[in-house]
Formats: structure tokens, sequence, C-alpha cells
């Protein structure tokens, strides 16, 4: 990928994540994120078809170096995922304060979490395990006070292997 498709790309995630923070994912419109992202038609349809598209790739940005580093060490997986969500703080809890989307990042959440978590014993135990954890990165993200974010984080670490045991 050349330098100018990369700035591109860039640029439609930008204004993604800036359409999120006043319209609800299910009411976006692509011209509104070609003209937010300040865009031509072309450059947008030149690297995504929709804006399901945009979602998963806005996705795989955020937790995509975390399955790499993580891969094998699910718990240290567990803790570059927070950590890397800590850098995007700000914009995920903006991107929360519409209450339609929380269930957009919840489901977008789902696969990442069964990908960075170890098998359990039981069908049962992995989704409650993945429904715990999404719920988890959703309060993380929510919480203003960074004593309760960590205090959360080593509550989620140490109940992990009771859950998937």
């Amino acid at each position: 990928m050349d330098k100018r498709s990369s700035k591109t790309i860039v640029k439609i995630y930008d204004g993604f994540t800036l359409c999120l923070q006043s319209i609800p994912y299910p009411k976006l419109k692509i011209r509104t994120i070609i003209q937010q992202s300040q865009i031509s038609p072309n450059g947008f349809y030149s690297h995504f078809k929709s804006k399901e598209e945009v979602l998963q790739g806005y996705m795989a940005r955020l937790f995509l170096t975390v399955k790499i580093k993580g891969k094998g060490h699910e718990f240290n997986g567990v803790s570059l995922l927070f950590a890397r969500i800590e850098t995007q703080r700000d914009s995920l809890q903006r991107f929360l304060q519409i209450s339609e989307n929380s269930w957009l990042l919840r489901s977008s959440l789902l696969p990442w979490c069964r990908n960075l978590l170890p098998q359990a014993s039981t069908k049962e135990g992995r989704i409650l395990a993945i429904d715990l954890f999404a719920d988890a990165i959703l309060r993380f993200v929510q919480e203003e006070n960074e004593n309760d974010r960590k205090a959360l984080l080593d509550k989620l670490l140490s109940s992990l292997p009771a859950l998937l045991s």
C-alpha cells in the first residue's frame, strides 16, 4: 500500500470516528463519512464497499496489534488489549455517548474477545467468559477514574483463569 493510500484510509477511520460521536451507526450514511473524512467518493470506494467494512477495519485497527502480540500468551494479550484501548479511550468514550452505539461496539468486540481468550472447558463457560470480557471492556472504556480502571483490569485478569477452567 502506498503512502497516499494509507493516508486516505486513516482519514476515513478518523472521519468515521467523528461521525459516530454524533450519529448512531444505524443512521450513518456513507456520504456523511466521505464528507467528514474530506475525501472524494472514489477515494472511499477504492478502499471500502460499505460502512460495515469501515467498522471492521476500524476494529481491526484498534485490536490487531493486540492479536499479533498476544498470540500464545492470552493473559499477556488481555493486558495489551486494555493498554491499546487506553490509548483510544477518549475517542471510544465519545463514540459511546450515543446509546445506540454501545450495542455496536459490544457486538464488534465479541469476535475479538473470542479470539483472544483461551478455550474454556465448556461451551457455556466460554460464552459466559466472552460476554463478561466484552462487558468489562465497555466498563473500562466508560470509567473515568484511573484507579477504578486499574482495579477493574486486575479483577478481570484474576478472574479469567477461573472462568475458563
